[in-house]
């Protein structure tokens, strides 16, 4: 009987080994981004005036982000802030879960001032503004979080939400001072031609990446999500 020389022994073993590691699919793997929304009650003020309320925001700024007011025509006239978060290079968003705290009642006998029309009802026909939620006397807005969509800014992609601190119930006033928001992405699937960034002067590069960290709810990502440069 003939008998294989040891070395032939292991390279018959390899051969399958090495075949096998190469033909493994790569994985697409999912990534989630958490960012906090933060309001302190003591930052807020109820004016009252002729018997309607609104709500003022004392510190406009908490976390680099500015508060509006909501301008939807008919609903309550509530501060609202946009979130924006940065994705990691490469992927696209997919979903996200909010997690508000625990909600503190500020008002009992809360009448909400609401959003007054931005047209002319004399020369512009009537339209239905659109609905945040809440019917009726039910919770508005009934959602605390709402996504906005995703824009790129030098190859970057950034989320964008509305985040909804202040919610109406018939006359009780709510808010949630925290309020968590995780981001669900994963690698983009072709389908969307993204502008990638070309090299820069250090001084550019270092000027952009100011610009997202300025712009975004999670600067510390900046560094690590940063997008590969074409040539």
């Amino acid at each position: 009987m003939r008998v294989c020389p040891p070395r032939f022994h292991r390279l018959i073993l390899t051969v399958p080994l090495i075949l096998l590691v190469i033909s493994l699919p790569l994985v697409a793997i999912a990534a989630t981004t958490t960012v906090t929304s933060a309001l302190s009650q003591n930052n807020v003020r109820i004016v009252t005036s002729g018997g309607l309320s609104s709500v003022v925001i004392d510190s406009p700024r908490d976390g680099a982000r500015d508060f509006a007011v909501l301008t939807d025509e008919g609903a309550p006239a509530l501060p609202y802030r946009i979130l924006r978060v940065l994705l990691p290079a490469g992927h696209e968003f997919t979903s996200f879960d909010a997690k508000p705290g625990t909600g503190i009642v500020l008002s009992t006998s809360f009448t909400p001032r609401t959003a007054r029309p931005l047209r002319d009802p004399a020369t512009e026909p009537v339209q239905t503004p659109p609905r945040l939620g809440g019917d009726g006397d039910g919770v508005f807005p009934s959602a605390s979080v709402r996504y906005l969509g995703t824009g790129y800014w030098h190859g970057n992609a950034i989320a964008s939400f509305a985040v909804f601190p202040l919610q109406v119930d018939g006359g009780k006033l709510t808010i949630h001072e925290r309020i968590e928001i995780s981001v669900e992405t994963q690698p983009q699937s072709g389908g969307e031609t993204v502008v990638m960034p070309r090299r820069m002067t250090p001084e550019r590069t270092g000027a952009i990446r100011r610009e997202i960290s300025a712009l975004v709810a999670n600067p510390r990502a900046v560094d690590a999500f940063r997008p590969s440069l074409t040539a």
